[in-house]
């Protein structure tokens, strides 16, 4: 019998859009400051100094623009070095409206479709 190498996986995930927005954040007792680095319907990405772990409840506020302050809850999904992907658990219902609108309208700017392709080793 061959040993064969794996190969890749291709899923599909809401499309990330890369941003850079100020972030403030909290977990647990602790405060601290990050940046948004990219976002998607369902998730952000938070770059951080602080130390995560897989699972942490955190909640992130961000003043995206003079209409939309995003406020939500989620949970840590990822770590990677100083990036900390976060899904979305819990967002008011017309905040994540507006959340929406803004992504459709990052999208129709970059000529992005809602939906990407992603490899998993």
């Amino acid at each position: 019998m061959k040993n064969e190498k794996c190969t890749s996986i291709e899923y599909f995930r809401d499309t990330r859009i890369p941003v850079e927005y100020r972030a403030e954040y909290s977990i647990g007792n602790i405060d601290g400051e990050g940046f948004i680095t990219d976002i998607s319907s369902n998730g952000i990405a938070l770059r951080v100094k602080q130390v995560f772990v897989l699972g942490d409840e955190v909640h992130v506020k961000s003043i995206i623009s003079n209409d939309l302050i995003l406020e939500l809850s989620g949970t840590v999904r990822s770590i990677e070095g100083n990036m900390v992907g976060i899904k979305i658990q819990t967002i008011d219902p017309s905040i994540h409206a507006r959340f929406k609108q803004h992504i459709e309208g990052l999208l129709r700017l970059t000529n992005k479709s809602g939906i990407e392709k992603y490899k998993s080793d």
